[in-house]
């Protein structure tokens, strides 16, 4: 909330709808220009197909003194075979597949991060895509996510609350108090959901 509430009180840099947890970030980004930079996984080079006036490029997520070269969490998508499956086989293959080098080095030149840690599906990382042929694509790559963090059932709606309570920055409600106030809102949500 520190962090959040040295960036927004920066005149001109609130949000534009405080009361959105996202923005059209395209928008203000690409067309309103009153975004400057958006920091984003790589999926972001996929929506700029579109931007050919524009002059963009990459550069690595900055990251804490403490933790040197290291970015935030990434943003993953989940395959599994289900328990209750009559083609449990079937289904892995498919995942196999997926996983697979060769796949994995197709996705990566389409602008899909690699999900498995391939040099050589890096190196070709969003290739067939006109938008980054003068791209620095290799900045993703450079820095290392956090370590994955353990996650709970209750980590949606508890993000949910805490993004609730962060908009109370934006009014310029005193810091112990949103503190306070989004405890007891996690504290009333883990009692009534145990």
């Amino acid at each position: 909330f520190e962090l959040m509430r040295s960036i927004v009180t920066i005149p001109g840099n609130q949000p534009i709808k405080p009361e959105a947890r996202f923005f059209d970030w395209k928008q203000e980004f690409a067309t309103n220009k009153s975004v400057a930079m958006m920091a984003h996984i790589s999926s972001l080079i996929l929506n700029f197909s579109d931007l050919k006036d524009l002059n963009w490029d990459m550069v690595t997520y900055p990251s804490f003194p403490e933790k040197p070269n290291t970015w935030g969490q990434p943003d993953g998508q989940a395959i599994m075979v289900v328990p209750g499956s009559k083609h449990k086989d079937a289904a892995f293959q498919v995942i196999e597949t997926l996983l697979s080098d060769e796949v994995q080095t197709t996705m990566s030149k389409w602008g899909d991060m690699p999900s498995i840690q391939n040099k050589a599906a890096e190196a070709v990382y969003g290739q067939s895509l006109a938008q980054s042929s003068d791209k620095n694509v290799k900045a993703l790559f450079l820095n290392k996510p956090a370590p994955w963090r353990n996650v709970s059932k209750y980590d949606q709606d508890a993000s949910a609350i805490m993004a609730t309570h962060s908009h109370d920055l934006y009014q310029g409600k005193d810091m112990n108090t949103i503190l306070r106030e989004t405890q007891e809102d996690l504290d009333k949500y883990l009692e009534t959901n145990k």
